[in-house]
């Protein structure tokens, strides 16, 4: 399975939890790959052949995330580090659950 970890590109404190969140994916045996700071141009290469995005932030992040990866059907789990999380389905902590 691959995972791509996407933090929030304007919240450098979701960097913390985006390394975190793959260093764990690793300990498990999964292959991931991270952006810290990312555009839909910079990701849009690396989402075919993901099994799923991990986008850290807030309601913003989810549909960010979600328009790049909709076109190559790769689904998102959001983990919320913003002010509502009505669209997010986590927290950094309890993801990992």
């Amino acid at each position: 399975m691959r995972i791509g970890v996407l933090a929030h590109p304007r919240r450098p404190e979701s960097n913390v939890v985006a390394k975190e969140v793959v260093r764990i994916a690793q300990a498990h045996g999964l292959e991931t790959w991270l952006r810290e700071t990312w555009t839909e141009a910079d990701v849009r290469d690396q989402i075919p052949g993901s099994d799923l995005i991990i986008a850290i932030g807030g309601d913003g992040a989810m549909p960010h995330a979600a328009r790049v990866c909709a076109a190559y059907k790769v689904p998102v789990f959001g983990l919320n580090m913003g002010y509502l999380g009505f669209l997010t389905e986590g927290s950094p902590e309890n993801w990992e659950a």
